[in-house]
C-alpha cells in the first residue's frame, strides 16, 4: 500500500517537462505494481537508461525534477 512519507528535499522542478539549461533532467519511472502491493519508482538522469527501462516494462513518467550540473 501507499504509504506518505514526507516532503524529503526541495529541488527545481520542469517547466513543460524541460530543465532549464543549467539543469539536469532526472526521469521517473514506475514498475505498475501498485495492485501487487509492489509499488516501485526509478529515477535516472541518462535517458538512455530510462528508454531501456521503459522497453522493459516499466511506465515512464518523464522529468520528475531538475538536478543541478
Amino acid at each position: 500500500s501507499w504509504l506518505y512519507e514526507g516532503i524529503a528535499f526541495a529541488i527545481g522542478m520542469p517547466v513543460q517537462g524541460a530543465c532549464a539549461a543549467n539543469r539536469l533532467p532526472v526521469y521517473r519511472a514506475y514498475n505498475g505494481g501498485g495492485p501487487r502491493n509492489d509499488a516501485n519508482h526509478r529515477f535516472n538522469a541518462d535517458p538512455r537508461v530510462y528508454a531501456r527501462m521503459i522497453e522493459q516494462g516499466w511506465l515512464g513518467e518523464g522529468v520528475a525534477f531538475c538536478a543541478p550540473r
